[in-house]
């Protein structure tokens, strides 16, 4: 990691920022404290409540009125998640203690004399004890056989105003006075470490023993053996407020931003909301006033703003560029072309455009639209520059094809053509004997010269489609490779014209539904299919080709099997579809990409995309076009831990014994629900387990992207369950585990015989009544219970259904299959009761309850829209706004504003 964090700042590159704010489920804008548990999960403190962040949902703890053992408030101050996953906390006007995640229980702990004063830090030692340090009554330590408090008065502390704490690598605690004076507890003694007092110090890190790094008002310092060792070289911006190191690197947090040092250079960059100008605004820090920071085990650094929520930094980055809107003709992008000087040609819907991605703009082209006005009504599909001529080949869908010659210097059009005008031309190659060929949808193949003289068709009838989509000059065989629409692909020899090649889904291809194609080695072609996926055909001595197809059945990444778009370059190929795919030069697919990477959407089904000499690529979509370099990646290779998000016996949460072992019923069905933390690279590994005890202990795959999953009938033996992540190259990531003790209910086995002979005299009494019943007083008394249960059983229905709904309000993924368990029911029968009885489907009627719930909300509360939506189970807002609306007809802030008014009067 400090390696990355240096090469970032000598190469001039700085650290670009995500967020997650109140519209993405942060409780408040305000982040105080961030820390992390074992099982990889953030806490973070805010002034509106605890959260947990499994890098996908942010679950929140917030004082409930009348609740004893929930959060006392909601203003968290400060935090630090001890050893046994305890989350300490200091809630300003509510006390200190901490917080049990499993039970969700806060346990209130009373420090002896803290009286008024306030806690500023918290931390943990070696030994697993509790230091808390307060500006007024000095430090508490908090230890299994009680607390004990160091005062300045009666111990060697220096003052009773301690700024903050800190451990140190051999895990002992250090103090700073709000004076600046620090101090190390040790075998409970109290020794000063002799830094300079004149530095005044305001923020202290141990980096190694004997060794820190010491921020004043004014710099950044590392002491060691006794003395300063070395200095940043620029003056800080800001007041410090927090400071973190990573392997020769420092960030500093304050009132303007953050900075970052690079501790080798001495070299440093400002990070604010203004700073550094030539990233974009959305990619700098949310808002300058950084509270407080933390780096977490996959190495990404958050960052706790006022006013911002959190802004976060992944060292392993994906610098997907997005083109910008002024100059772009038309957002849908349909081809690419490398022109002068580096320059890249941009075909869309209704236009052409020239960017220049050094300077990250568009060119001003009006000296060619204003010559030929048509070109802006053309729905381009291809494109095709011949750097000897200087021409540009562009063609479209509605107005057949335009070869335009430009100056020397690429800045003036001398020369203009039309050619097949109105046809509906979709590809274009060229081949080194000088010949450009094309592709006209159920028009055939042409073939012209350079300049657009001498256009020649090919004859149809020797053309085994003549549902073209593309063309591939193949220079390594002399080939021309067509892809179609219902045929799969077809080869023709360059110079003879004669077809060579032709192959299909009876052949082995994904589909006959075919788009690119791009040759990666000699005897490796990869054609991009509609509906079969990605296919690789590897050619052998007998000329006659092996396939391998790629397809969501066994590349799980590839949730889309349709390839519109293939760019190869530096031996890696890139595939456009449901997002980009990137594999390795021996085939293997290394990541996939997606919108949350930066890219312009999902969508890549244009077919446009290019590999630039300089090893750039573009690829277009439905919302512009990314531009990146595989030089700017840099992949998180660190498998994530994973974590147990809940664990249930027939849908109930159940919680460990004190020995930590969670009591299992044999015949009961285990649910355990799982995270794999994506901090980490998650798409790149799956989920295994295994069980130990009596059966097989080997590992066991769970589906790709299952989160979850159900066991039943587990054998008596079985003592334990590991859960981790792996790669497909069988590295494994870290274990963790849960312990089982598979026996009957306590209460079952205690009372057993008690409840078989009050089963067996309910059963006589049952007996007794049912024979002494007259059978036409039976009859009558069946008919009318049916009747009345009948009437009942319909109205209770909507009613447990909404109780049932209403408990799960806040879990976004409670759906149909939940709801049906939960109701002991098929889907299909609660299905058709719920339609019968209330109009809706199941899913609507799960919706407007939500959308009820939220109602009431907005009526009673003053929380913004967004946690709202949040608190009801919804994750995008803008969707929330919309379903809102349909149900109430008015958007959540017209309905709160006209209840208000209504109560008013």
């Amino acid at each position: 990691m400090g390696l990355i964090f240096s090469l970032i700042l000598l190469l001039g590159q700085v650290p670009v920022f995500s967020h997650l704010g109140v519209n993405d489920g942060v409780a408040h804008s305000d982040v105080l404290d961030i820390d992390q548990d074992s099982q990889g999960f953030l806490w973070i403190a805010t002034h509106n409540g605890l959260q947990r962040y499994d890098g996908d949902v942010l679950r929140t703890f917030r004082h409930t009125p009348g609740d004893s053992v929930g959060l006392p408030g909601n203003r968290i101050k400060t935090i630090c998640v001890d050893s046994r996953d305890r989350i300490w906390a200091y809630i300003h006007g509510s006390g200190f203690g901490y917080f049990n995640g499993e039970s969700e229980r806060f346990f209130r702990m009373e420090l002896p004399g803290l009286g008024t004063a306030t806690i500023s830090d918290i931390e943990e030692d070696k030994s697993g004890d509790i230091w808390v340090a307060t500006y007024g009554e000095g430090v508490f330590k908090i230890e299994n056989t009680g607390i004990r408090h160091y005062l300045a008065e009666e111990s060697a502390l220096a003052q009773n105003d301690i700024r903050d704490l800190s451990r140190t690598v051999s895990g002992d605690i250090i103090s700073l006075s709000a004076s600046g004076i620090p101090q190390r507890f040790s075998s409970d003694s109290i020794v000063d470490l002799g830094i300079d007092p004149s530095l005044k110090i305001q923020r202290i890190l141990p980096v190694g023993e004997g060794k820190y790094l010491l921020c004043d008002r004014d710099r950044l310092y590392v002491w060691g053996n006794g003395k300063v060792e070395s200095v940043a070289r620029r003056k800080l911006k800001f007041f410090p407020s927090d400071i973190i190191s990573e392997n020769g690197n420092a960030w500093i947090s304050g009132s303007a931003g953050c900075e970052i040092f690079d501790l080798a250079s001495g070299e440093s960059e400002v990070l604010s909301v203004t700073s550094p100008e030539d990233i974009p605004k959305e990619k700098r820090l949310a808002n300058n006033r950084a509270n407080c920071l933390f780096a977490d085990r996959s190495g990404m650094v958050w960052v706790g703003t006022s006013g911002g929520g959190l802004s976060f930094y992944k060292p392993f980055r994906h610098d997907f560029r997005l083109s910008p809107k002024e100059g772009l003709p038309n957002k849908y992008i349909s081809a690419f072309a490398e022109g002068k000087g580096g320059k890249v040609w941009v075909g869309t819907r209704t236009g052409l455009a020239l960017f220049d991605k050094e300077k990250g703009r568009f060119e001003n082209i009006d000296y060619l639209t204003s010559r030929i006005s048509a070109l802006s009504k053309a729905h381009i599909s291809d494109l095709l520059y011949l750097p000897k001529r200087n021409t540009l080949w562009v063609s479209s869908r509605n107005l057949g094809v335009f070869v335009l010659a430009f100056s020397e210097d690429g800045k003036a059009l001398e020369s203009d053509k039309r050619i097949l005008e109105g046809r509906n031309i979709i590809g274009l190659c060229w081949t080194e004997n000088g010949k450009v060929w094309l592709t006209g949808y159920t028009s055939g193949v042409y073939l012209a010269d350079p300049s657009g003289e001498g256009l020649e068709p090919l004859d149809r009838k020797t053309l085994p489609s003549l549902a073209l989509n593309y063309c591939y000059a193949d220079s390594l065989s002399g080939k021309v490779w067509f892809s179609t629409r219902d045929k799969g692909i077809f080869a023709i020899n360059a110079k003879t014209r004669e077809l060579t090649d032709f192959y299909g889904k009876a052949d082995g291809l994904g589909a006959d539904y075919c788009w690119p194609i791009v040759k990666t080695a000699k005897d490796t072609l990869w054609v991009g299919t509609i509906g079969g996926g990605l296919t690789r055909l590897v050619f052998g001595k007998s000329g006659k080709p092996n396939y391998k197809i790629y397809h969501s059945g066994n590349t799980p990444e590839m949730e889309d099997n349709d390839i519109e778009s293939l760019a190869f370059g530096k031996g890696e190929l890139w595939a456009g579809g449901r997002g980009l795919l990137r594999f390795g030069a021996d085939g293997n697919l290394i990541r996939k990409y997606s919108r949350k990477d930066g890219l312009q959407s999902e969508s890549f089904k244009i077919g446009a995309s290019l590999a630039c000499s300089d090893g750039w690529f573009f690829f277009g979509g439905s919302e512009g076009f990314n531009y990146f370099h595989p030089l700017d990646f840099s992949e998180n290779t660190a498998l994530p831990y994973v974590g147990i998000s809940a664990i249930k016996t027939d849908n109930k949460q159940v919680f460990p014994d004190s020995v930590g072992s969670y009591h299992i019923s044999p015949n009961s069905r285990l649910d355990i629900d799982l995270k794999g933390m994506c901090f980490s690279d998650g798409n790149r590994c799956g989920i295994e387990y295994r069980f130990f005890g009596k059966g097989d202990t080997t590992w066991t795959d769970l589906p790709y992207k299952a989160t979850s999953f159900s066991l039943r009938s587990l054998d008596s033996e079985i003592t334990k369950i590991q859960f981790r992540a792996v790669k497909r190259n069988g590295v494994v990531g870290p274990m963790n585990s849960v312990r089982l003790t598979i026996d009957d209910s306590p209460f079952l086995v205690e009372h057993r015989v008690v409840i078989v002979i009050f089963s067996l005299i309910g059963i006589v009494v049952f007996i007794f009544l049912f024979w002494n019943k007259k059978e036409a007083e039976e009859y009558r008394d069946q008919e009318k219970a049916i009747g009345l249960e009948s009437a009942s059983r319909d109205s209770d229905l909507l009613d447990k259904v909404r109780g049932i709904a209403l408990r799960n309000v806040s879990e976004g993924e409670f759906g149909v299959a939940q709801l049906a368990e939960a109701m002991a029911m098929s889907q299909s029968s609660l299905y058709k009761k719920v339609k019968a009885e209330s109009g809706q489907t199941v899913v609507e009627l799960i919706r407007n309850i939500r959308l009820e719930k939220a109602g009431e909300m907005l009526t009673v509360t003053a929380l913004p829209v967004g946690e709202i939506a949040n608190a009801v189970g919804f994750s995008d807002v803008k969707y929330f706004g919309r379903c809102f609306r349909k149900r109430f007809g008015q958007s959540p802030s017209e309905y709160r504003q006209e209840r208000r008014r209504a109560s008013a009067k």
